[in-house]
């Protein structure tokens, strides 16, 4: 098997649980006020988290795609997280919504199905039982 080489690498870290900080630890470090989000305090929440990072990380790579084609960049990636109790503890349930208006259903499809391919937040999370993708 082949060594990959890293092209990036981020270090994130918290230390509070869910009431408090996360960072970034780089040298243009981000910080985070997080919170539960079955509680009325500020912060942002890993449901709202992981949705950011699978809406953008699939739209960068669709445009990617629509680039490559000659396409003007029109998609929207729509992402909603449910959280859910478990039989231990909780679980995230994760809806995707493509929308790429400004193509036939059979190049939208195509556009997609690469995109799905080649997008590292799909691959990481499309074996999980609780994730889907719709295209409209």
């Amino acid at each position: 098997m082949m060594e990959r080489k890293t092209l990036y690498q981020t270090k994130v870290v918290n230390r509070d649980g869910i009431q408090g900080k996360t960072f970034v630890e780089e040298p243009e470090a981000y910080e985070f006020k997080v919170a539960s989000p079955l509680v009325q305090e500020e912060g942002t929440n890993p449901e709202q988290l992981l949705g950011m990072a699978i809406a953008t990380c699939l739209n960068a790579t669709i445009e990617a795609e629509e680039l490559r084609r000659g396409l003007d960049h029109q998609a929207q990636v729509s992402v909603w997280v449910d959280l859910q109790e478990d039989n231990i503890g909780y679980q995230f349930i994760v809806s995707v919504q493509i929308s790429i208006p400004h193509v036939s259903t059979e190049l939208k499809e195509s556009i997609v199905k690469v995109a799905l391919e080649r997008c590292p937040m799909h691959k990481l999370m499309k074996a999980n039982a609780t994730y889907k993708v719709i295209i409209n």
